[in-house]
């Protein structure tokens, strides 16, 4: 239900034309907003808890600790994304950076497809090639990159392949124990 944000506020503005006034369509950015805080909060629990599990895509041949460091990352990619200064404002660069924030976070569904080739480290591959279709987009639209969708989709991707060599490290693995013994002391 989440992850099918914007194109519900699409289907809200297509459907009720009357809900193009400034306060509608200001108070239904803040049901996204609410929306995408509760996406972030829930994302980190699910990942906490998968890693309490020791939830592992099959013969990834990792532990659970530096898996972790998957869905953390993308997780916080989404939150930096979705709250990204510039693009309140901004009409076209918001977005563009939304359809970013949700391509981040579409890892898991995309390591689940059936094909052999598209596990283990070309799931980012797939991802990146979502960011330049957007590129194509800007480029047969605009004849140019927008700024959004260049950085952005640089943050997107260049987070995407940190977050495991980031989760072989022991500075990471400490922190995962901890925010482990932290999930185990209030899970109910």
């Amino acid at each position: 239900m989440a992850t099918c944000r914007e194109p519900l506020a699409s289907s809200v503005r297509i459907w009720f034309p009357e809900y193009h006034s400034g306060l509608q369509i200001r108070m239904l950015g803040m049901f996204g907003a609410g929306l995408a805080a509760c996406m972030v909060v829930l994302g980190l629990m699910v990942a906490t808890d998968s890693l309490r599990g020791a939830l592992l895509p099959p013969g990834s041949g990792i532990d659970a600790q530096s898996f972790y460091s998957t869905p953390f990352f993308a997780t916080v990619t989404f939150c930096v994304l979705v709250s990204w200064p510039s693009a309140r404002a901004n009409g076209p660069a918001h977005k563009r950076l939304m359809l970013i924030a949700t391509v981040a976070i579409l890892g898991a569904a995309v390591a689940r497809w059936p094909f052999e080739i598209v596990h283990g480290p070309f799931v980012g591959v797939v991802l990146a090639l979502y960011v330049l279709l957007l590129v194509g987009f800007d480029l047969l639209s605009r004849k140019r990159i927008h700024s959004a969708t260049l950085r952005g989709g640089l943050f997107m991707i260049v987070v995407q392949q940190l977050a495991f060599p980031i989760g072989q490290t022991l500075v990471w693995r400490h922190f995962a124990t901890a925010a482990l013994k932290v999930w185990v002391r209030f899970h109910f």
